[in-house]
């Protein structure tokens, strides 16, 4: 299909947010399970159970059942099991899954920027839900920010 309005775009753009969601909420509990840290293994759960609520909204706001895959998102999900194959397990580890993460939520971010913006063209119908999904891919964000922070913090006498 090729797109030749906002309308149409707008489309394409819950399509990929629906797939993307869809992707981190499949693949996602391997990198939970793989993760050291009970905080990250917790906030990975709490973002499982919120990509999966969002995806069926999204999904009601298309009407359609299934999409396209999202590239971006298996890409990413992608580097995040390699970064469990390549990574030894620890603090190390965490903080290489916390990365493939926070890149997710920043595509998504700007993902949903897209979004909000031709809805605002279309008539705003959908922008507070939008606004909710940005919010609370933010506010995942500042988790895992807070996360590596503490992960990467010096402590004496502990390992890696």
């Amino acid at each position: 299909m090729t797109t030749t309005n906002f309308g149409q775009f707008l489309r394409v753009a819950l399509d990929d947010l629906r797939e993307g969601r869809r992707s981190l909420a499949r693949r996602l509990q391997e990198v939970a399970v793989a993760t050291n840290d009970v905080a990250t293994k917790e906030t990975f759960r709490n973002l499982i159970a919120r990509s999966s609520e969002e995806s069926s909204i999204l999904g009601q706001m298309l009407g359609e059942p299934d999409g396209q895959p999202n590239l971006w998102a298996n890409g990413i999900m992608d580097d995040a099991l390699r970064d469990i194959e390549s990574t030894a397990q620890g603090r190390a580890r965490d903080v290489a899954v916390i990365g493939a993460i926070r890149k997710f939520l920043a595509a998504d971010i700007v993902s949903l920027e897209t979004a909000i913006a031709l809805d605002q063209h279309e008539g705003a119908a959908k922008n507070q839900t939008l606004n909710a999904f940005r919010q609370q891919a933010q506010d995942m964000d500042h988790l895992l920010r807070e996360r590596l922070a503490e992960l990467t913090r010096s402590l004496d006498g502990e390992t890696q």
